[in-house]
């Protein structure tokens, strides 16, 4: 089984539906969190421990990581960045489509999963 960290800035909106969206699939594992110091589900030195991958979505979330924890926790730790800005809604659609073509691009080991696609409020223009 690999658990997945998918970190954002508030852990509500893009690493909630990233965590969702691969929950159990191919025997996945996710969990999911935020860097601010107002994050709504802060990352913890536990979640980065239990972590194979951890999954950012912009590098300045790497880089708060590294001032969340020691750097001892995150060596050896794969980590990729999605550069997916915060501009998406939990669970709206482009952004699960953005998701899903950032991993398969970034994230080979995964092979192709079928993700799912969860249902999701109406985005407002």
């Amino acid at each position: 089984m690999t658990n997945i960290l998918f970190v954002c800035s508030y852990g509500r909106d893009r690493s909630a539906t990233a965590a969702a969206m691969y929950h159990g699939i191919n025997d996945l594992k996710t969990d999911h969190g935020g860097v601010h110091p107002q994050a709504k589900r802060p990352v913890t030195a536990a979640m980065i421990d239990a972590a194979d991958l951890i999954v950012c979505f912009e590098e300045h979330h790497r880089k708060g990581l590294e001032r969340l924890v020691s750097k001892v926790k995150l060596v050896g730790k794969r980590s990729v960045v999605l550069s997916i800005a915060n501009r998406y809604g939990r669970g709206s659609m482009t952004l699960q489509l953005l998701i899903s073509a950032r991993m398969r691009q970034r994230v080979r080991e995964l092979g192709e999963p079928t993700v799912r696609i969860l249902s999701q409020p109406r985005e407002t223009p």
